[in-house]
C-alpha cells in the first residue's frame, strides 16, 4: 500500500478515535451541576461558574432553569434524567437549583430589559418553589429557608402568589417551622385573596395559636 495512503488512513483512524472524547466534553451547565454536588465546590462555587459562563455567552438562564427543573424532578420522582443511570440526589438537585437562582441575582442588572419577561420570571419562581419543596421534604429546613424566595425578586408579585398558592403555603410553613409562626400568619393575611393550600395553612396556623 502506498505510504501516502497509509498516512491518510492513519489520520482518519485517529480522528475517529478522538471524536468520542470530544463528544463527552461537558457543557458549562453540566460542569456547574458537578461543582454544586462536589464537597469541594457547592452552591456558591457553582453560581460563580454559571455567572462566568453566562457572561461569556456559553450558557443561558433559560437552559439553566430547565436543567435545574429536570434534576429536581429526578430527585423527587427517583427517576434518572436522560443520559444518567441513577436519579439525582436530593441535596445535589437543590444545590444546583440554588446556584442558578443565586447566579441570576449576581447579574440581575445585566439581564434584558426590553422584552416581556413575565413567563421567564414565572419559571424562576417555580424553580425556587420546587427546590424549597424538595429540601423541606428531605428534612433540610435551613436550606429550604434559603430557597423559597431565592433568585431576583422580580417573580415575587401579587400575580405570582395568586396563581401559585402552593408556593405561598410552603413559604408560610417554612417560616412557621423556623420559629416565626406569627410572621407566617401575617404573610398570608396580607394577601388580598387566599386560595387552596395557602388558605388551609393559614387556618392551621390560627388553630395552633393559644386561646
Amino acid at each position: 500500500m502506498p505510504r501516502a495512503r497509509i498516512s491518510i488512513l492513519l489520520l482518519f483512524t485517529l480522528v475517529l478515535v478522538a471524536a468520542p472524547s470530544c463528544s463527552r466534553l461537558r457543557s458549562p451547565l453540566e460542569a456547574a451541576v458537578t461543582t454544586a454536588a462536589s464537597p469541594t465546590g457547592g452552591r456558591a462555587a457553582a453560581a460563580t461558574e454559571l455567572v462566568t459562563a453566562w457572561r461569556a455567552k456559553q450558557a443561558t438562564f433559560d437552559d439553566a432553569l430547565e436543567l435545574a427543573s429536570r434534576h429536581l424532578d429526578s430527585a423527587a420522582s427517583g427517576t434518572p434524567i436522560s443520559g444518567r443511570s441513577t436519579p439525582t440526589l436530593s441535596a445535589d438537585a437543590t444545590a444546583f437549583a440554588g446556584a442558578v437562582l443565586d447566579a441570576m441575582i449576581s447579574v440581575r442588572g445585566e439581564l434584558p430589559k426590553n422584552i416581556d419577561l413575565t413567563i421567564f420570571w414565572m419559571k424562576v419562581g417555580r424553580v425556587a418553589f420546587d427546590a424549597a419543596e424538595e429540601a423541606h421534604a428531605a428534612g433540610r429546613l435551613a436550606e429550604a429557608a434559603t430557597l423559597f424566595e431565592a433568585g431576583p425578586r422580580d417573580w415575587q408579585n401579587d400575580t405570582y402568589w395568586h396563581l401559585y398558592p402552593d408556593h405561598d403555603a410552603l413559604a408560610a410553613v417554612i417560616i412557621a417551622q423556623s420559629g416565626r409562626p406569627m410572621d407566617a400568619m401575617r404573610r398570608l393575611e396580607s394577601r388580598v385573596e387566599l386560595m387552596g393550600p395557602a388558605e388551609e395553612v393559614l387556618a392551621m396556623l390560627k388553630a395552633q395559636q393559644p386561646r
